[in-house]
């Protein structure tokens, strides 16, 4: 699934009191007023506004519910094959390894963004809303295509290149789309496009897109944008015959940067 073909936006949950923190005011918002539908929150709370607080006055934040779709060692992901006149059909789960059906096979930790350079300052952006971080989403023409680029990442979330990825044998996957289109409307049809996918053992903390490859992907558009999606991927290998089929899966982070 293309990261165009979808959206998981945060869902409202609680309102508490701007000035203690939730001492004075801490309500639930009812799902039949918009708020999270579940008795808790299955991933991160994160301050999405603030409006007036119910009864007592003042400023209250609105914590809202960021959805996953993936939530590691409690999601199983699915992969079939459909098989060819040489080869069999095959189905691989890779998810909650204490699960029968994921066996060992458990989904991976995400990658966490530290930097993106290439050869000069820090291009990549800044998460204001949330984690304060890092982001692949970077300043309008930020991005030289001329020059070989290079991202660092930590497996454990620390500001350590490679950090937490010792002994791991997971793949890091860094791929690149281009659009004609600006980064507001990257997913419609674009007539001018490319792409690029590069690879790296994990445990090497970065993985880095030649100055030519990023030529080529750009080629002669103009006032379009890049995708960058960078994700920790598990590989489970299996031969059949004389095929190596290798089913794979993992998560990370990607963003979207205009020319």
């Amino acid at each position: 699934m293309t990261t165009g073909s979808a959206v998981f936006p945060l869902i409202p949950h609680k309102l508490i009191d701007d000035a203690t923190k939730g001492t004075v005011v801490n309500v639930t918002i009812p799902p039949a007023q918009g708020g999270w539908p579940y008795p808790a929150c299955e991933g991160t709370t994160w301050p999405c506004g603030q409006e007036t607080c119910p009864t007592v006055g003042g400023t209250c934040d609105v914590l809202c519910c960021e959805q996953s779709p993936i939530l590691v060692g409690a999601s199983n992901i699915m992969q079939s094959i459909g098989g060819g006149t040489d080869y069999p059909m095959k189905t691989q789960t890779i998810g909650n390894k204490d699960n029968p059906d994921a066996g060992s096979s458990e989904f991976p930790q995400p990658l966490y963004l530290i930097s993106v350079k290439q050869g000069g300052p820090e291009l990549s952006g800044t998460d204001t809303g949330f984690t304060g971080g890092p982001i692949l989403s970077m300043a309008d023409g930020a991005i030289d295509p001329t020059k070989a680029m290079t991202i660092t990442y930590s497996c454990d979330g620390s500001m350590t290149p490679g950090g937490g990825c010792a002994g791991s044998g997971d793949l890091a996957a860094l791929l690149i789309t281009t659009s004609e289109h600006p980064r507001t409307t990257f997913a419609l049809p674009s007539a001018s496009t490319g792409s690029a996918e590069c690879i790296a053992a994990v445990t090497t903390g970065s993985v880095m897109i030649a100055a030519n490859q990023l030529t080529a992907l750009v080629g002669s558009q103009t006032g379009g944008s890049y995708e960058l999606a960078l994700a920790r991927l598990r590989l489970i290998a299996m031969q059949d015959g004389n095929h190596l089929t290798a089913f794979g899966g993992g998560m990370g982070v990607f963003g979207f940067t205009n020319q």
